[in-house]
């Protein structure tokens, strides 16, 4: 069934007809031209000249993340709480989780590079053997305090220095700084605090502008396992 007004071709007779009324009228307002076979099409487009194009990626960022679960599973670890040292998360991992949001507000001719953030242990026991050292301490003879809550006291003030949220990548550790925040939170209770490297290396006192020379520089350094022990009251080399 055919509607009012539809067009046909008819090939033989090389006309066209549009169907009215129920038959086929003849028109003239349409033509037929034989075409051409066998083309092959090529496109070319030549930007202007001051245009660029470059789809190609040509700025390279380097993303360094420290992901909430490897930070809680290493300060486990160093607590004692899981035995076995916690691994950062793969490129691939840090890509699958967050790579998809990310590409959202970056620009085309950005590649970003995911790196993983490692911690780096010192002074305790689960740290390398040429960056364990103890901390030795001398209470302030004229105040009253409990040896037990001394050594906790420390040990929470170190914990203090290297939170978080005082630290950047790229920020460079020295222990005249650590020592210095030791004594202004612990004091008066503290006298003086020194600490001494486990291996052979020379012990360097709270006056030294530097750490161990095995320990110096460090990156982004997280919660320590470091030990407190006391020294009867003596002044300390430089």
């Amino acid at each position: 069934q055919y509607t009012a007004g539809q067009v046909f071709f008819l090939a033989t007779e090389n006309v066209f007809k549009i169907y009215t009324a129920g038959s086929l009228v003849l028109t003239t307002d349409y033509k037929s031209f034989i075409g051409r076979s066998g083309l092959k099409f090529q496109y070319i487009h030549a930007a202007d000249d001051d245009n660029r194009i470059d789809p190609s990626s040509s700025n390279i960022i380097d993303t360094y993340l420290l992901t909430k679960q490897y930070d809680n599973s290493f300060r486990a670890y160093l607590d004692g709480t899981i035995s076995a040292k916690p691994l950062p998360p793969s490129s691939d991992n840090l890509f699958n989780n967050y790579g998809a949001e990310i590409n959202k507000i970056k620009s085309i001719s950005d590649e970003v590079i995911y790196h993983p953030v490692k911690y780096k242990v010192l002074f305790g026991a689960t740290a390398d053997l040429d960056l364990q050292a103890t901390f030795k301490i001398v209470k302030n003879p004229d105040q009253v305090v409990n040896t037990n809550a001394l050594k906790a006291e420390v040990i929470s003030s170190i914990n203090q220095f290297f939170a978080l949220d005082n630290w950047d990548f790229g920020d460079t550790f020295y222990f005249s700084e650590l020592s210095t925040y030791i004594m202004a939170t612990v004091a008066p209770d503290l006298v003086t605090i020194v600490i001494v490297p486990n291996s052979d290396l020379a012990a360097v006192s709270m006056s030294r502008p530097a750490i161990p020379k095995a320990a110096s520089p460090m990156t982004l350094i997280g919660v320590l396992s470091g030990s407190a022990i006391f020294a009867p009251k003596a002044n300390p080399k430089p």
